[in-house]
């Protein structure tokens, strides 16, 4: 099964797994299962009902995630070692559509109504950065972008010398909360125990 075409589309979609799994004891989060399926391919279901491109980006075991159907998308090598915003800015480099989504490999839970409210949003005010905010917090890696600008302000962003906050640079460029009632989708499982 694949996850991704060559269309150009409205949304296209990144999942972000290019990190080093330290709270996971360096097991590549995203291929973990969790209730019997890898992480990654849950969120990238709930993903497919919004946009048939959806792309990984990481880092590390490249054949696995390109064996389960998905176009790798590796950290360019001038933006390495930014935290997350490598990936962002890997996803925004690469897109071929005019908004982007972003969800976290480690979120199983997450559901395609998330990603419709998402860009529900952004068609409101396309030229701000929306993400997700619930009781607890905010969840800034379940986001939708505007590529050519978010792409033109990260450049930017990331020239400067300053913490590599995803908040700062949402700040930066412009962005929206989106208040999420359902908790418990945007759980992120972050430690083997919690697989069991």
């Amino acid at each position: 099964m694949s996850f991704c075409n060559d269309n150009t589309e409205e949304v296209s979609a990144l999942i972000v797994a290019g990190g080093k799994a330290e709270r996971m004891s360096g097991k590549e989060k995203g291929l973990q299962c969790f209730r019997g399926v890898p992480m990654v391919v849950s969120v990238a279901m709930a993903l497919k009902e919004v946009t048939s491109m959806v792309a990984v980006n990481a880092n590390r075991y490249q054949e696995d995630y390109e064996s389960l159907g998905f176009e790798v998308i590796a950290d360019l090598a001038d933006y390495q070692d930014v935290g997350p915003l490598s990936g962002v800015m890997a996803g925004l480099h690469n897109a071929k559509s005019q908004f982007l989504l972003l969800s976290p490999c480690d979120s199983p839970c997450v559901s395609s109504d998330a990603f419709h409210a998402l860009l529900d949003a952004i068609k409101r005010e396309p030229d701000k950065i929306h993400y997700i905010v619930t009781a607890s917090g905010r969840h800034p890696l379940h986001a939708v972008l505007p590529v050519s600008t978010a792409l033109s302000a990260l450049s930017t962003f990331l020239a400067r010398d300053m913490k590599k906050s995803v908040m700062a640079f949402y700040e930066l460029h412009g962005c929206r909360a989106l208040h999420w009632s359902e908790e418990a989708e945007l759980i992120n499982v972050n430690y083997s125990e919690q697989l069991e």
